[in-house]
């Protein structure tokens, strides 16, 4: 019912907000802690996915393929992109797998992912769940130590 929806949505938004403002007081005394406590690191790390929908399979597949290929160039580790105000460097590139905790079953190729020097990562996936076509996911994290912009927009940190 669309009243159950919007009541859903303010709980939701207010659950946030109280969040947002919790995390931000947080934030702050953490920050004002630092100048007392020259050891203090404050960082967070600003996560984005972005969602391709309704991909042709097979163009999906030559994208990962070429993107795999150039990764896995030894002359690409080492390389360095500057984004707005931040240089990162390649550390190390793969194609992930991932180890199921209770069985102990290898799940190879589960996507390329692009590690950096300060431990912020890239990872492209395929994925089929979407409802048509393929899935291409991309998946940026990269770590701010900048609490000034710890609440911003992830796209702009």
């Amino acid at each position: 019912m669309p009243g159950e929806q919007s009541a859903l949505q303010s709980i939701a938004c207010s659950c946030l907000n109280k969040l947002q403002k919790e995390l931000a007081a947080e934030t702050k005394r953490h920050a004002s802690n630092a100048a007392k406590a020259p050891d203090f690191i404050f960082c967070c790390a600003v996560l984005g996915r972005y969602d391709y929908e309704e991909v042709d399979l097979d163009a999906a597949v030559q994208m990962m393929e070429d993107l795999e290929l150039t990764m896995l160039d030894k002359a690409f580790v080492g390389q360095r992109f500057a984004v707005g105000e931040k240089l990162y460097q390649v550390e190390r590139v793969d194609n992930f797998e991932h180890t199921d905790p209770v069985d102990r079953c290898i799940s190879r190729n589960q996507g390329l992912r692009v590690i950096f020097t300060d431990g912020s990562r890239v990872i492209y996936r395929l994925s089929g769940t979407g409802s048509m076509g393929e899935r291409v996911r991309v998946y940026i994290d990269s770590y701010e130590t900048d609490p000034n912009k710890l609440f911003q927009d992830p796209h702009q940190t």
